[in-house]
């Protein structure tokens, strides 16, 4: 019967339910067309959890997509571009499986997003870019059921993680590169309301750019990390990932 149902164009979704649990059944069947295969007794806890991580799974593969700790309601928080349309959806983890929160859709793509921890706000900060050409960006805060914008004139950050010392977070962007000076970075400082410019970039002549990839927290050492490429590569030969970190306003590389 499954195979004359996939012979004929039938493409619905098939779920083989039976006692027979030996990997030469469930090949055949898989092989046959169907989409899943569980045997008899089975928890539907398990069955849920792998629902849940299935669907959170087909909406972000080759999607932008970004997922931190929440601290606050001890979850973990994944949001990634919506199946069908320009916006975003919203899921946590809650141990045992992915649940979207529906109040949490966003009317922005989160390609090229940031996403980090905020403890001064107990909250989780989320920084999107209004377009994809745009020099200004969306600022908004997690309150565990819904997203809230805080503010509209956020600069283009890259990259942004929690200075272990100070407890604040950091967003960088627009980095440069030159032997001279290593790399140089325009930097702000989230207060709470607000992006404040810590460090300004003023790349010299002979500088390539950066494309930085993440930025983490390195408590170990108490100091923030920068990963990233040089953009102007050398033909034929791989593109090196560089580590950098951040010491008293200036980055210093790491490898």
């Amino acid at each position: 019967m499954l195979r004359r149902l996939r012979d004929k164009g039938c493409e619905v979704p098939i779920l083989i339910l039976t006692a027979l649990g030996e990997v030469k059944d469930k090949v055949k069947c898989l092989n046959l067309g169907a989409d899943d295969y569980l045997t008899k007794p089975f928890d539907l806890r398990v069955r849920g959890a792998c629902e849940g991580l299935d669907a959170a799974r087909q909406r972000t593969a080759g999607t932008g997509a970004q997922m931190a700790w929440d601290s606050t309601t001890s979850q973990m928080v994944l949001v990634t571009d919506a199946e069908v349309g320009t916006g975003a959806e919203t899921w946590t983890w809650d141990g045992i499986r992915w649940e979207r929160q529906t109040q949490g859709d966003l009317s922005v793509s989160v390609f090229g997003d940031v996403l980090a921890y905020d403890p001064d706000s107990h909250s989780l900060l989320l920084v999107s870019p209004i377009s994809a050409d745009s020099e200004k960006s969306l600022t908004l805060t997690w309150n565990g059921a819904r997203w809230r914008l805080l503010a509209t004139d956020a600069p283009p950050i890259e990259g942004m993680a929690l200075d272990p010392l100070a407890r604040v977070l950091i967003g960088c962007g627009n980095a440069t590169y030159s032997e001279e000076t290593n790399v140089q970075s325009s930097c702000w400082e989230w207060t709470g309301s607000a992006w404040t410019e810590i460090q300004q970039a003023v790349p010299p002549p002979d500088s390539r750019q950066v494309v930085i990839e993440v930025e983490v927290s390195d408590v170990d050492h108490d100091r923030i990390l920068m990963f990233g490429w040089l953009i102007s590569a050398i033909p034929g030969q791989p593109q090196p990932l560089h580590i950098w970190w951040l010491d008293d306003g200036s980055w210093t590389q790491l490898a």
